[in-house]
């Protein structure tokens, strides 16, 4: 896009020229005018730049960048919605393939706390079993 300060120089230099053509014709009236219309052009333009008004501007030609064009027609419309779906599908993806390898680990957890569990109450047993075996054969 153009800048401010290109787009200014531009008309500024259309008005001189037109300035100095007009004042050979009709000196008074129509270099008053041009000159009128480059005074209140600049002072737009600077008011786009600095105030509020540019900020508005700056933001849409910013979003006008960065969003597609929105064309309403059947085509566009399908192709969206059928993105969505597959984007929408793909996390729910995502994520059930996550939820199930936790829980497959949860069991997995369980199941060897369990077996760790019955070797350690087996050990027990056994040490019990040997306590009381030694004791008998020491009296």
């Amino acid at each position: 896009m153009v800048s401010a300060n290109s787009l200014f120089a531009a008309l500024m230099g259309l008005a001189m020229a037109n300035l100095a053509t007009a004042s050979l014709s009709n000196p008074s009236s129509q270099a008053q005018a041009l000159q009128a219309r480059a005074d209140k052009f600049a002072a737009r333009s600077v008011m786009y730049r600095r105030g509020e008004d540019g900020a508005l501007l700056r933001r849409k030609i910013a979003q006008r960048a960065v969003e597609p064009r929105k064309c309403m027609h059947s085509c566009w419309r399908k192709d969206k919605k059928d993105k969505e779906k597959k984007s929408k599908s793909k996390k729910e993806k995502k994520l059930s393939k996550k939820i199930k390898a936790k829980k497959g680990s949860k069991k997995e957890k369980k199941e060897k706390k369990h077996k760790k569990e019955k070797k350690e109450k087996k050990h027990k047993k056994e040490k019990e079993e040997k306590e009381e075996k030694e004791e008998e054969d020491s009296e």
